[in-house]
């Protein structure tokens, strides 16, 4: 476990997460870390947000609200962000599932994503 300000990480599987959900205060406050990567441009963080492996997390028609927020990022803009990892989320989706829609239909579960836009 490693503890940083406001918040404490650890590592563990799918029956760890689970625990963490039943047994701690903050359960409410559980979160699946996907990625952590470096990017300076919205280019950027659009193809390494695009690289990840979605449907691993988010199942075909998962409704998927973006939430961000910024401390000291050269990406200011964070509707602008969470707009660019929407976008690359539905077509890493749509490659996925091998959906031909234009659109990628969210009648699903919710799945929130947190994007942290943090200068390093």
């Amino acid at each position: 476990m490693h503890s940083r300000q406001r918040k404490s990480d650890f590592q563990g599987d799918a029956l760890a997460i689970c625990r963490a959900n039943l047994w701690l205060r903050t359960a409410d406050r559980i979160k699946v870390q996907v990625a952590e990567f470096s990017a300076k441009t919205f280019d950027e963080l659009f193809e390494q947000t695009k690289a990840i492996d979605w449907a691993a997390f988010l199942p075909k028609n998962s409704t998927f609200p973006v939430i961000g927020k910024s401390v000291k990022s050269q990406l200011a803009s964070v509707p602008d962000c969470q707009r660019i990892v929407k976008k690359a989320i539905a077509q890493k989706l749509k490659s996925s599932y091998n959906i031909q829609s234009e659109w990628l239909e969210e009648t699903g579960p919710e799945y929130k994503i947190e994007i942290a836009l943090l200068k390093r």
